[in-house]
């Protein structure tokens, strides 16, 4: 998957280098600025897909913090149902959304050489505090149920203060929606229904 990620990228910039060169090279005539119109053209290709890249980032983040208290509390339920912590794991693995199923499958899976603590940790910068309590649970052998919906608990309210993060952030576009296309729309209609009237009027005059 990687290998086709990085084969559709070159694609990518490879067609818009091409565009850039095509439509200088059609306007001016000039192979010079045409291959400056190429390079724009790659410029332009790199920079669409770093924001695309950093928007995908984003939404997986967000992904991740809004599925994360939900498979905490289960995972606490499955603990205290007497399974261990590993294996616990496994089972609210299969119930998780994605992409936080993947990462604990790809977790319990490289758990047999670094361990099912330090595989967390290094799997996603969301499940660190999770992996942290596994470590403290295996080094220590303390019960972790209550620690887990502590940190279901904490998860929670990160989740909620980023989903109102994330409101405060829409709504300067919303009213750049609004103040761009529904304002001057109504006004048009308001405008429209003035001239009829107008017209109306004059009508029989003329």
């Amino acid at each position: 998957m990687p290998d086709r990620r990085r084969a559709n990228w070159a694609v990518w910039q490879v067609a818009w280098c091409l565009l850039g060169f095509w439509l200088v090279w059609v306007v001016t005539g000039n192979v010079l600025l045409a291959i400056v119109g190429g390079g724009v053209g790659c410029s332009a290709a790199i920079g669409t897909t770093r924001r695309r890249q950093r928007a995908s980032q984003l939404r997986r983040a967000s992904a991740m913090t809004a599925g994360l208290p939900d498979v905490l509390e289960l995972l606490a339920a499955t603990v205290d149902g007497g399974a261990a912590p590993d294996l616990a794991i496994v089972r609210v693995a299969a119930f998780a959304p994605e992409p936080l199923r993947g990462v604990l499958v790809d977790a319990t899976r490289n758990a047999t050489v670094t361990g099912l603590g330090q595989s967390l940790r290094a799997a996603d910068p969301a499940l660190r505090a999770l992996g942290s309590l596994l470590q403290q649970s295996e080094e220590l052998g303390v019960p972790i149920s209550g620690s887990l919906r502590l940190l279901a608990a904490d998860a929670r309210l990160h989740a909620r203060a980023e989903a109102r993060q994330r409101a405060a952030a829409a709504a300067p576009k919303m009213l750049l929606v609004i103040g761009g296309l529904l304002a001057p729309a109504a006004l048009l209609i308001v405008i429209g229904g003035q001239a009829l009237v107008l017209r109306n009027l004059i009508g029989p005059v003329l």
